[in-house]
């Protein structure tokens, strides 16, 4: 994405705008951080640090929201000890029918983290 074209906002289509964390999060937060961000729509999304490429795309409350929960869910496979991290990924690919470019949970949409959730869920569930 060239900085002169920023893309446009998934909600509105309006374009979005570089800002920093601070006008997101408030004084003092985020500061160093920049952002891709609609804040009409209240929708954003952060950048590695010290670049301006996007982790993922843009977010408004409700995915965001998503977004966390299909972490939780997930990260625990990895983060208890169940499997390694890269173990976690390759079965959510296997689990969802994702390529190995599309298996982050920053580029999910609401359906997407909701299966991932149930998909985690059916991995606890007991087998009897």
């Amino acid at each position: 994405m060239r900085r002169k074209d920023l893309g446009k906002c998934q909600y509105c289509e309006k374009g979005l705008s570089i800002v920093s964390g601070e006008v997101i999060y408030g004084p003092g937060r985020y500061a160093d951080l920049r952002f891709y961000a609609c804040l009409p729509c209240k929708a954003w999304v952060g950048t590695h640090k010290g670049t301006l490429i996007p982790l993922g795309t843009v977010a408004n409350a409700a995915l965001r929201r998503a977004r966390s929960g299909a972490h939780v869910a997930f990260d625990q496979l990895w983060r208890e000890g169940r499997t390694t991290r890269s173990g976690a990924y390759r079965w959510m690919r296997r689990a969802l029918g994702l390529k190995k470019y599309e298996a982050h949970i920053a580029l999910f949409n609401e359906a997407q983290c909701r299966a991932l959730i149930q998909e985690v869920e059916a991995l606890e569930a007991p087998r009897g």
